[in-house]
């Protein structure tokens, strides 16, 4: 009988973790794999794409050293960025990649730029700021006094040059969180800017500092926020969890 409690309270913790992170094809928006180029994989409506300096979708580079095969290879001169009507869900969502340091790592002295969203109210962006911690910066206006930022209240620097690492923030009323490798950095549930994307739908992919380059891999954006379990469901599936989106 003990024997017989014991598996069906194993069977029960398993169920209780899969149902934790029951992530579903119809919780996304949108996904770029980059195995095919630089057209979403997933798309919830038509998408516009255009590269800064005027350069050719043919000409983008890519690493072939990607999480599953390939990823796309910025360098300083390069970003790309994407819009479309329903990019995300209008006051909640979970923005996921993979984002690789070339030719750079943690202790060189200098900001870097990764992500940038562009919301209705504000536009917000994510990067790692140089003494060594990384954030979510929004800025609804010029004036200082109402910027806000989410996760330094957590120091990580682990950047090296060459080395994948998961970053995620997730966002709805009342809650924001971000995580690097599915550890949490800082969740806020106050002195919140909250964004909201009623008709303005667009993201970018930041160009690398000078004289370097960054690449980014499984893209993702989710229509909800994602829980913790979630969140790290898809740092330890890094090769499974988008194949089985498609």
């Amino acid at each position: 009988m003990k024997f017989l409690k014991v598996v069906a309270a194993g069977y029960l913790v398993c169920a209780m973790a899969m149902a934790s992170f029951a992530i579903e094809r119809s919780d996304v928006s949108f996904y770029l794999s980059f195995e095919k180029g630089i057209e979403p994989d997933i798309s919830t409506g038509d998408t516009e794409i255009k590269l800064s300096s005027g350069a050719n979708e043919e000409d983008v580079p890519f690493d072939e050293a990607g999480l599953k095969g390939r990823a796309v290879k910025l360098d300083d001169t390069l970003s790309i960025s994407y819009k479309s009507s329903d990019l995300f869900s209008q006051k909640e969502g979970t923005i996921s990649f993979w984002m690789k340091p070339i030719g750079w790592k943690a202790g060189d002295g200098f900001n870097h730029n990764f992500f940038f969203a562009y919301p209705d109210n504000c536009g917000f962006q994510i990067y790692r700021f140089y003494p060594g911690n990384n954030w979510v910066y929004f800025a609804p206006s010029a004036d200082a006094k109402t910027w806000r930022f989410i996760g330094g209240a957590t120091s990580w620097d682990g950047w090296a040059d060459g080395k994948w690492e998961h970053l995620a923030f997730t966002f709805k009323p009342g809650e924001q969180a971000f995580y690097i490798n599915g550890k949490l950095m800082e969740r806020k549930t106050t002195d919140l800017v909250e964004p909201e994307f009623i008709e303005q739908n667009s993201i970018r992919l930041a160009a690398a500092n000078k004289d370097t380059a960054q690449a980014f891999d499984e893209v993702i954006i989710f229509k909800r926020a994602l829980t913790q379990p979630e969140v790290q469901s898809l740092v330890r599936e890094p090769l499974n969890e988008p194949a089985r989106l498609v």
